[in-house]
């Protein structure tokens, strides 16, 4: 787990070797789209505190009702699923539900260079896009 110093959400998010994360075949993925029966378990005991799964693009996938009702706006995005570059970069929303919208893009620009440098083979991550919708996040 760690905590975002930008809003102070606890995240749990899936070790490196996936082991919190199922593909369709049951092993670990680069960028895993489903979490195991467990790990949905552990956020639903989360009742205190908004929380959320996300992978390395930033996709979210999985939360707590209180992670949901946090981030709304991010979940209303009509690109599924939700995502964090999304709505920093492309929801105009974003500056003002974060209290420094340019520490909070600069970081979000940082995990996707970081994600990016994991999986440089990654068409989507080296185009500059958090998602195969074809939107530009990054220069």
């Amino acid at each position: 787990m760690r905590e975002s110093p930008a809003i102070g959400v606890t995240a749990v998010t899936p070790n490196r070797a996936g082991s919190d994360v199922a593909s369709r075949d049951g092993h670990p993925e680069r960028h895993p789209r489903h979490i195991t029966a467990s790990v949905q378990q552990l956020l639903n005991a989360m009742k205190d505190v908004p929380a959320l799964v996300q992978n390395g693009r930033l996709d979210v996938l999985s939360s707590n009702p209180l992670g949901q009702a946090l981030f709304s706006e991010m979940f209303e995005q009509v690109a599924q699923p939700p995502n964090f570059a999304r709505y920093v970069f492309l929801d105009p929303r974003a500056e003002n539900f974060y209290r420094d919208w340019n520490s909070a893009a600069a970081q979000t620009v940082a995990l996707l260079h970081a994600e990016a440098g994991r999986s440089p083979d990654s068409r989507q991550l080296s185009a500059g896009r958090a998602h195969s919708n074809g939107q530009q996040i990054m220069p």
